[in-house]
């Protein structure tokens, strides 16, 4: 969906489009990081834990 979002950006140059896909994506990640994260957690544990400190969260580092 976001994908599709910043494609549109791109093709209608739409700042106001881009403003929608700038909130879409901070809600889709403040849900990930303060719902579906505390949730896997109590659901998996210390392996959910384990695979969050190995694995970044958009797949991949902004930092080497």
């Amino acid at each position: 969906m976001l994908l599709i979002l910043l494609a549109e950006c791109l093709l209608f140059a739409d700042p106001a489009l881009a403003a929608y896909a700038a909130a879409v994506a901070l809600v889709l990640h403040c849900l990930v990081v303060f719902y579906e994260e505390p949730l896997l957690g109590l659901r998996f544990g210390d392996a959910y834990r384990a695979y969050c400190r190995t694995v970044p969260r958009w797949g991949f580092a902004l930092s080497p």
